[in-house]
């Protein structure tokens, strides 16, 4: 269990503080097993040992997931969109948990279709597969109202819906 008690860390239920970076993002994994700190990077640590960083991930992860074995993060790629204020690509990276550590086991980079600057990030991942969920938005107008699209990575759902809209 954690909590924010100010702007300037985390309180875990064990009396630990972790000091966070002043515009950093935090996150718990759900279960809350695991959460990580961006800024540039991402540092993972696990819940039980607050303040012991197992991994790192070369971007900001917006997304933090344990299942089945493996730790998952998903984010962005902070220095290319302060750059360019375009979302080109959901990035990610998986570590193997071995005891009380995590090892890098593989990175993904997720393309979007057109990059705009309008977010593109993760939302879910499947407990029971490797599908995340991810949400597209984007101004379709110039002046209009944003419109969400939400999907699963996985052809077999994309199959599903079409058969099902057809039939």
């Amino acid at each position: 269990m954690a909590w924010r008690d100010d702007a300037s860390s985390i309180r875990f239920a064990s009396g630990f503080r972790l000091p966070t970076p002043n515009f950093g993002a935090f996150r718990f994994s759900p279960g809350a097993e695991y959460y990580c700190i961006s800024d540039d990077v991402t540092e993972i640590y696990a819940t039980a040992h607050p303040g012991v960083r197992l991994a790192q991930a070369p971007f900001v992860a917006d997304r933090i997931f344990h299942q089945s074995g493996r730790v998952h993060v998903f984010g962005y790629d902070a220095p290319y969109y302060r750059r360019t204020r375009v979302h080109k690509e959901i990035v990610g990276r998986a570590f193997r948990i071995d005891n009380d550590a995590l090892t890098a086991d593989g990175d993904f980079h997720i393309p979007r279709p057109w990059a705009i600057a309008g977010p593109f990030a993760p939302v879910d991942l499947d407990p029971w597969s490797d599908s995340l969920l991810c949400v597209d938005i984007r101004a379709l107008t110039s002046l209009g109202d944003a419109h969400p699209y939400g999907l699963f990575l996985s052809d077999a759902l994309i199959r599903i819906l079409r058969s099902a809209s057809n039939g």
